[in-house]
């Protein structure tokens, strides 16, 4: 079974991993956060994904109009890039890139994230005095895909970080599920990097520490299920399945992860970060 989500990953195989753990928390609002850890070579086998840490949100409210929900989704969201962040010796300077094609709407979550993140690293030597300490130095790029671009994307970002030398790359990316239930009702965030077209068997450059040096976190939704897992038929391979309101629902999506991602990097309130978005 095709997949990017690591939770799908554990479910599908019957018996206990060694070298991975498992942890759920159910919330309000029907919002379950799931954390899984693969700690060994042996795990990151079995399970066909690097070590390291994987949080899962899922919400069925995720692609409905519920403000007051999503409210409190994106603080959670928040904390979670806090905690990730702070794990890290140094975390100044953050480049986010937005994987993906604009002009796909199933693909395009990276992009419309990347529209929506305050970038600063420009004005950062304009900056008032009392701007400097709420401000957090945030680069912001969607580099588009190698079909429009005629370059690996990996090497455009690559290129980026020798140039600019952020501490810590974030990439949003859409991704894969395994079931209908996950379809854009999951948020996954790891800090194992990411390999965009994985799970749709496009597997392009490798965006890592290992490969970028400098710590990546990766944090994607499930926008398309692979036919053949619905279906259960080989001759499906070449299809996806997407929801048919992907349009709106993209929206709403992007806006969280933006908004989860702007309180993370900078000291601002929800309001005052509209004041300078807007």
């Amino acid at each position: 079974m095709r997949t990017d989500i690591a939770l799908e990953a554990c479910l599908n195989v019957a018996e206990e991993i060694t070298g991975a753990e498992w942890t759920q928390e159910n919330g309000e609002d029907k919002v379950v956060v799931s954390t899984v850890k693969i700690t060994t070579p042996e795990g990151a086998k079995r399970l066909g994904r690097p070590m390291g840490k994987y949080i899962t949100l899922e919400c069925p409210y995720l692609r409905e109009n519920q403000l007051e929900i999503h409210e409190r989704i994106i603080e959670g969201l928040t904390k979670i890039w806090k905690d990730f962040l702070n794990a890290f010796s140094k975390a100044n300077s953050i480049l986010v890139v937005g994987l993906g094609n604009r002009r796909v709407t199933a693909d395009a979550l990276g992009p419309q994230v990347v529209d929506q993140v305050l970038a600063t690293r420009h004005i950062r030597e304009q900056m008032p005095k009392e701007w400097k300490g709420n401000l957090g130095v945030v680069s912001a790029l969607a580099p588009g895909v190698m079909g429009q671009t005629g370059i690996e994307t990996g090497e455009i970002i690559e290129a980026l970080v020798q140039a600019i030398q952020p501490d810590v790359v974030i990439a949003i990316d859409a991704l894969a599920a395994g079931s209908i239930e996950r379809l854009v009702n999951t948020i996954q965030i790891c800090d194992t990097g990411i390999q965009p077209g994985a799970g749709m068997g496009n597997r392009r450059r490798e965006l890592s520490e290992k490969t970028l040096g400098v710590p990546v976190l990766a944090v994607g939704v499930p926008t398309v299920v692979d036919a053949s897992n619905l279906a259960e038929k080989e001759d499906m391979d070449a299809y996806y399945v997407t929801p048919k309101d992907m349009d709106v629902v993209l929206k709403r999506l992007s806006l969280m992860i933006a908004s989860s991602l702007n309180r993370a990097l900078h000291r601002l309130s929800p309001e005052e970060l509209k004041a300078y978005l807007y």
